[in-house]
């Protein structure tokens, strides 16, 4: 899905509980806004199927966050804050799976020299643990369930950490 942003300035932070990018159908997720300052004037918005829409039209608003109880195929998308002056968050696309199989992958980025844990979900779960994280382990994942089949693919996100390659080069 093609995005383009008409955000001003990134000056939120937009995470989300359970921190991942897949979820089953009928999963509920919440998505929290963290803003310096006022919350005020600010929504969480989504574009799913090319519609952009708020918060109040998908899920239910509660201050600087947004629940969504019982996800479906059609809540798959691009989530983000919005204020009414064009400030903007990070963006998270969120995937909802109607298979059996999911992949457990960090929503945010991960920053380089963490360990990161993929966690193939089906009911009972496999994983996969990336220790020391490198910029190359950035790129899609998917797993695959002996028996009922494989997860969509999930972008793992990695970033540099700044202080580490200050080091490096020092």
């Amino acid at each position: 899905m093609e995005f383009t942003s008409i955000c001003l300035a990134v000056a939120a932070t937009l995470s989300i509980q359970p921190e991942r990018r897949q979820f089953f159908r009928y999963e509920a997720f919440n998505l929290s806004c963290t803003v310096s300052g006022s919350f005020s004037g600010w929504k969480v918005m989504r574009n799913a199927s090319e519609m952009f829409s708020p918060c109040e039209d998908w899920g239910r608003p509660n201050r600087s966050s947004c629940i969504n109880r019982s996800v479906y195929k059609s809540d798959s998308g691009l989530y983000w804050c919005q204020s009414e002056r064009g400030e903007c968050s990070n963006i998270l696309n969120i995937t909802i799976n109607t298979g059996v199989v999911i992949l457990e992958s960090p929503a945010l980025p991960v920053t380089v020299g963490d360990d990161v844990t993929l966690r193939c979900s089906y009911k009972s779960a496999g994983k996969m643990i990336l220790k020391n994280v490198l910029m190359s382990n950035k790129g899609f994942y998917k797993c695959q369930h002996p028996d009922k089949g494989e997860s969509l693919e999930s972008w793992l996100e990695v970033k540099g950490n700044y202080l580490l390659q200050h080091i490096i080069v020092s």
